[in-house]
């Protein structure tokens, strides 16, 4: 049972569901214990029930739904975890919990009250482990994201043997920064939200060990750690700020930096860094006897970026509100060809004077970068004209869409010359939208290219606000050619070539040493490759011409 009573300055575990065992304890049959760690791990139904769930305690043999319930009452609901009716009082916790991800069912929620004793800057965190997952795939994997309140605490982790029995835990947040209402009546959910990668040979569905959070209302030494710059590309650094929360506090980072405590003036320090590879830095402050830790990650890439509207600031400022602005945003470039402007610099990202006024503000309705998409206008347009150097069909085009806010069922589509490369279902929560596909795959071409944005959910009224939206490329080399045999005979070469199982390619041909190429197939083999070695037979009339060059290029 979750306990209520005043604690210590100390931490301590909030609740738990499940044991830190590598096993299910407990199984359908076995009810009377108590939840919480003696939860039974029942089969999940398949599917995503909707708010508040049941907090019934026989939720065995099929029954079971995504929200687990400890004791306590639940009168009242938290803004971010959207609108339902809340369950009342529960009178003990669930003796039974949903034990994997699977198929549709991709959502794990634990309801939860937090003694009124805590205040709004004592910190939280999340921790899980995977027990099993799906291996009937190529590549098995699940990805898990956790959120508090409907804020995202610790963005996707991706699952593969591997990392079974591993404990990935959420970053401290205060109870502040997560919505976390205090005392009986408050609906307070951690959720798991799980990403199939089924579709993709990552497997069907993936097991939960346990899921505990635990709490810290020890004084607080420093308030925050934070960096300028979460993404850097080759030659960028970024700045860590630290905050304390008092005077007097020792101060050091981890990666070779070490004391930093004469870099701090008045509460306040900064330090610039550049990593060459993602880097996770670790704040240490002691003050007294009381010492705490932040950390952040600074990821670098060496993807190059094509271009980036807005930025990771948590915050939709710097967009128009969408009744300013229309459904295209130029970045510089010449789209006359395609029917645009010649665009001699970007667009004005906000030309709102005020980001949350209603339709007929000040601003020019032609310029704006629109901050949503919603029901009645679904669709953002980016327009861009890319580096020739960075158009070549063996690169990699990653497209990121930071997620700020969404409200009701949303899902958004990700098209590329009016060719669909993805529709992403479920946006239901902040978090980070990235979609990865090949240069041949993106029909991103050299001149104007345009990146359409469409929400297609089916809920009246629902919306996705953005943070920033990226594209870059990553080079990459063609698929090798192991080898081209003839037969004068049939009149054939064949093409051979080292293949990746699951995957699909084209197979081009070129009679003037590559200055142009014609296409002989595209998603070959149907169905994806299922063995590492592939070959493609062209008929080629009459023998006597000369022997092209081929390539072949994967999707």
């Amino acid at each position: 049972m979750l306990a209520m009573q005043a604690l210590p300055a100390r931490a301590a575990l909030l609740w738990v569901v499940g044991i830190d065992n590598a096993a299910w304890d407990f199984d359908a049959t076995t009810q009377g214990n108590g939840g919480g760690p003696n939860s039974s791990f029942v089969q999940e139904n398949g599917v995503v029930n909707a708010l508040p769930g049941s907090p019934a305690n026989a939720e065995i043999n099929g029954l079971s739904d995504n929200d687990y319930y400890f004791a306590g009452s639940y009168s009242s609901i938290i803004s971010t975890n959207g609108s339902y009716a809340p369950v009342g009082a529960v009178a003990a916790n669930e003796e039974s919990v949903e034990r994997a991800f699977a198929g549709g069912d991709t959502a794990m929620r634990y309801h939860f009250n937090v003694p009124a004793s805590y205040g709004p800057n004592d910190r939280v965190t999340v921790s899980f482990d995977a027990l099993n997952l799906d291996t009937s795939g190529a590549d098995p994997r699940w990805g898990v994201e956790v959120y508090i309140n409907g804020i995202l605490v610790r963005p996707e982790e991706i699952i593969r043997a591997a990392q079974f029995d591993v404990d990935y835990t959420s970053p401290p947040k205060t109870l502040a920064e997560v919505g976390i209402v205090t005392g009986p009546g408050a609906d307070n959910i951690v959720t798991l939200k799980g990403i199939s990668y089924n579709a993709a040979g990552g497997g069907n569905w993936m097991g939960v060990d346990y899921v505990k959070m635990d709490i810290d209302n020890s004084a607080l030494v420093v308030s925050s750690f934070t960096t300028s710059d979460p993404l850097l590309r080759p030659g960028e650094t970024a700045t860590l700020t630290w905050v304390l929360a008092g005077p007097g506090a020792t101060i050091s980072i981890n990666q070779g930096i070490g004391d930093v405590t004469s870099l701090t003036t008045g509460g306040t320090g900064s330090i610039v860094v550049n990593p060459t590879v993602n880097t996770t830095y670790t704040l240490t402050a002691t003050s007294g006897a009381q010492t705490q830790t932040k950390t952040v990650t600074v990821n670098a890439t060496t993807w190059n970026g094509i271009f980036e509207a807005g930025v990771d600031n948590a915050s939709r400022a710097e967009f128009s509100h969408e009744d300013a602005a229309d459904d295209d945003y130029y970045f510089a470039g010449n789209y006359t060809s395609a029917g645009g402007p010649n665009q001699l610099a970007n667009e004005s990202l906000n030309d709102d004077t005020n980001t949350d006024t209603v339709a007929g503000r000040n601003g020019n309705p032609a310029i704006g970068f629109e901050r949503t998409v919603t029901e009645l206008d679904p669709i953002l347009n980016i327009w861009f004209v890319p580096p020739p150097a960075l158009v070549t069909p063996e690169a990699s085009i990653r497209i990121t869409a930071d997620v700020l806010t969404v409200s009701g069922v949303n899902a958004l589509e990700f098209s590329m010359n009016g060719n669909v490369l993805h529709t992403r279902n479920s946006i239901s929560g902040p978090g980070v939208v990235q979609i990865e596909v090949t240069g041949i795959t993106s029909s991103m071409v050299s001149g104007p290219n345009k990146l359409t944005i469409r929400r297609v959910g089916t809920t009246l009224g629902g919306n996705v606000v953005f943070d920033y939206v990226m594209l870059e490329q990553l080079p990459g080399t063609l698929p090798a050619i192991s080898g081209v045999t003839h037969d004068s005979i049939l009149g054939t070469h064949t093409v051979n070539w080292t293949a990746v199982p699951g995957k699909t390619y084209r197979v081009q041909k070129s009679a003037d040493s590559g200055a142009s190429w014609t296409q002989l197939t595209q998603g070959f083999p149907a169905g994806g490759a299922s063995v590492t070695s592939l070959f493609f037979e062209d008929r080629v009339t009459p023998w006597t011409d000369p022997v092209p060059a081929y390539r072949v290029l994967l999707e």
